[in-house]
């Protein structure tokens, strides 16, 4: 049940989302700032956020921190590649201007099966980090969820 909602979910995230392609092949650390251009209306948040207590139903998904009601929610879809015949490893730094980082979301989409993981002891500065591996000859894309407080 949860892969149909995050279809959709996704699908509708694109439309309002920037998204960043990164080749991992090629790549071993991306920096991606989250901008104003990031922010989630708070209209849509419920249908984006699951409840605090609900923590991702995927293996390869992760989620950490506490949620706060006075927080802002980034959203950034990631466009991960590996066109070789092994498994590729990234780490990427997710950093707000303003605020310190509370919670991180990584969910993956349809077919996409890479696996998240994130430094929690990065929790609560302007600068989180997490690490992604990616099997080889996929595409996988994943939805980033950042709330800073």
């Amino acid at each position: 049940m949860f892969r149909p909602i995050f279809t959709v979910v996704l699908s509708a995230g694109l439309l309002f989302s920037v998204a960043i392609a990164i080749d991992v092949s090629k790549t071993n650390r991306t920096d991606i700032s989250l901008t104003e251009d990031d922010v989630v209306p708070k209209t849509q948040l419920k249908k984006l956020l699951p409840d605090s207590d609900r923590r991702p139903t995927s293996i390869e998904d992760d989620a950490s921190g506490v949620r706060y009601p006075d927080e802002i929610v980034y959203r950034r879809i990631l466009k991960l590649d590996n066109p070789t015949g092994a498994i590729q490893s990234t780490s990427t730094e997710l950093s707000v201007n303003h605020g310190l980082i509370n919670y991180v979301s990584i969910t993956n989409g349809p077919n996409s099966y890479a696996v998240a993981c994130i430094e929690d002891s990065t929790l609560g500065t302007s600068r989180v980090i997490i690490h992604l591996r990616v099997p080889p000859n996929s595409s996988s894309e994943l939805m980033l969820i950042v709330a800073a407080h």
